[in-house]
């Protein structure tokens, strides 16, 4: 039997759990479409793997906002620039990277740049990052930079370890009342 889902559902949660639970539903649904690429049930090819890809940046970006919001008790900003978001929540809660690691690398930059080089690259890299996975082209048309790549049974490891990471971190940020994750 058909059953109605509705936003009240989420309606009496707090601003962060709001944030974390569909961080989660983002993530849930990369998990499911790359598993089943692995199995070969969706189709193996760079335009599924953009986006399995772009639901996992997207859900990294929310969660992101979801320990913004819950250590300031400000709303996030709104950009979709994890570089920005990352250095945002190790000034107001570093410990979430104790557990957590982006699985987009956003490792540090060469030491060897200028403050200003280095500011520039993380723009361009930042701003470009979540455009990479939902476009072809770039905004003048042009094809990325590059050549990319995606093996979806070594993703799927890194989405799974992405959720066990969420599973440890959020529960002591916030408590929802919903299921954010069913097993």
């Amino acid at each position: 039997m058909p059953r109605m889902v509705g936003s009240w559902e989420i309606e009496e949660l707090d601003e962060p759990s709001k944030w974390f639970v569909l961080a989660r539903a983002y993530l849930d649904a990369s998990i499911h479409l790359c598993q089943e690429m692995v199995e070969g049930v969706f189709i193996a090819n760079f335009s599924n793997a953009q986006v399995v890809m772009g639901l996992c940046h997207h859900s990294v970006e929310l969660f992101y906002k979801g320990v913004l919001h819950a250590s300031s008790g400000q709303f996030p900003n709104a950009t979709h620039n994890l570089f920005d978001l990352q250095v945002e929540v190790k000034k107001v809660a570093p410990d979430v990277f104790a557990v957590f690691t982006c699985p987009f690398g956003l490792e540090e930059l060469p030491s060897n740049l200028n403050p200003r080089e280095k500011q520039i690259l993380k723009k361009d890299i930042g701003k470009a990052q979540d455009q990479q996975f939902r476009y072809q082209f770039d905004r003048d048309g042009k094809p990325w930079d590059g050549i990319h790549g995606f093996i979806a049974s070594s993703f799927l490891l890194v989405l799974k370890n992405c959720s066990s990471q969420y599973d440890a971190i959020v529960p002591s940020i916030v408590k929802p009342a919903y299921p954010i994750h069913e097993n």
